[in-house]
């Protein structure tokens, strides 16, 4: 039974190279499973899901292109009248989201993943950071035509809404969400968030190269036994960053194909990372130190 249970363990595992999974067909089953699985994805990914239609996925799959109207709404005059009534009682603002849809994926994309612009401004519940995202979005050009082009400009635009804080993670997954799901395109943008970019050289370093993968990490302690290695990932966080993040996922998906003949998309790709490596700075920081070997 135990050799049973050995040679079953491997299909519920994810397969590790130096540590770390790499993207085999195995993996990619498994995250397939796991996905299928998880109720975290179901609201967004389950249209029988309670909450499915209120989510950015249910507006987004209903509208779908007809989403880029907000552009001919007052949505400005109609999130104020929302605002008023979060102040007063935060039980009384469903009307506002409901005139609004922009307003209503802007804080479901946020809410779902925990990227903090509600805590934006001076006071919580008038969701400044939420508003001021709104009208940054609202008064972008050719939204639409630039997003099915996968316009990397956009990201920087609606990441520097807010004085206080740069949303990049944010703008990415909003640009992500409207052009998968409204657009029907997967292949515009990808997402960056913070367990990505931790662990983003160890897959420069595996699938484009050793030389363009010590260009995103440093080593701290170098030399001495207490040495690691860190992922410089974040500094793309800027005007043109985001291009360059794109381009370096680009070239790592080239390199799994190209490798291991494996195709993978942003999806695959973003899912793997932080599956795996989520909510474990141990494994971020294990992983990460296999470097150290080449360095």
């Amino acid at each position: 039974m135990s050799s049973e249970k050995e040679n079953l363990k491997k299909y519920y595992e994810f397969e590790l190279r130096d540590g770390y999974p790499v993207f085999s067909v195995q993996n990619i089953l498994l995250l397939e499973a796991l996905i299928k699985y998880n109720s975290d994805y179901s609201v967004t990914a389950d249209e029988n899901h309670p909450e499915f239609g209120e989510s950015y996925a249910g507006i987004l799959t209903k509208e779908r292109e007809s989403f880029f109207d907000f552009v001919s709404r007052d949505s400005l005059r109609i999130l104020e009248t929302e605002a008023e009534k979060i102040n007063k009682n935060p039980d009384t603002d469903e009307e506002g989201r409901e005139k609004d849809s922009l307003y209503k994926v802007v804080q479901s994309i946020d809410k779902i993943n925990s990227t903090h612009l509600m805590s934006e401004g001076s006071s919580v519940k008038v969701h400044k950071g939420i508003l001021k995202t709104v009208e940054r979005i609202k008064s972008i050009d050719n939204l639409k035509e630039r997003m099915k082009a996968g316009d990397p400009s956009l990201v920087h635009e609606i990441a520097s809404a807010v004085e206080t804080k740069y949303n990049f993670s944010f703008a990415s997954k909003f640009c992500v969400y409207v052009s998968e799901i409204a657009l029907e395109k997967s292949d515009a943008f990808c997402i960056y968030d913070n367990v990505v970019q931790s662990v983003l050289p160890l897959y420069i370093h595996r699938y484009v190269g050793k030389d363009e993968a010590e260009k995103y990490y440093k080593i701290v302690n170098k030399g001495k036994k207490n040495a690691r290695v860190e992922s410089t990932v974040s500094n793309l966080k800027c005007e043109k960053g985001y291009k360059e993040y794109r381009d370096i996922i680009n070239r790592i998906i080239k390199g799994v194909e190209d490798k291991d003949d494996i195709k993978i998309t942003y999806s695959q790709f973003d899912h793997m990372l932080w599956y795996y490596f989520k909510g474990s700075k141990l494994k971020v920081q294990e992983a990460l130190n296999t470097l150290l070997k080449d360095s």
